[in-house]
């Protein structure tokens, strides 16, 4: 919505500033490297190689093309997960107990603490 008010001498300004100094989703991974790596690296044995900040930041490539086999299997099974995990809830027990929808008291009916 913002870049419909802005001009390209505004634009231009931002991607310069970017430049200086960098924001976005990459920076704030790049920051959670910088948190990250350490605390990983002091728990590293003797030897081992220590990890970089840089080795945090997630790969945002463009998506990989799929073929429509694939996409269809990949449904398929999200769809079976899905499915599975609706009928366990629905075997699951309901809570029984004074609040509950089945057996609640209107607000007139529950016992007043004194």
């Amino acid at each position: 919505m913002m870049m419909l008010y802005m001009s390209s001498s505004d634009v231009a300004e931002w991607v310069a500033y970017n430049r200086i100094e960098p924001f976005g989703e990459e920076r704030a991974d790049l920051r959670a490297g910088m948190i990250a790596s350490p605390l990983i690296n002091i728990q590293l044995k003797k030897g081992a190689t220590p990890t970089k900040p840089s080795q945090w930041l997630l790969d945002t490539g463009p998506p990989e093309d799929m073929d429509p086999e694939d996409m269809k299997q990949v449904l398929k099974s999200y769809t079976a997960s899905r499915r599975a995990r609706r009928e366990k809830a629905e075997k699951k027990p309901k809570p029984v107990g004074r609040y509950t929808k089945r057996n609640a008291a209107t607000s007139s009916e529950r016992p007043h603490s004194t």
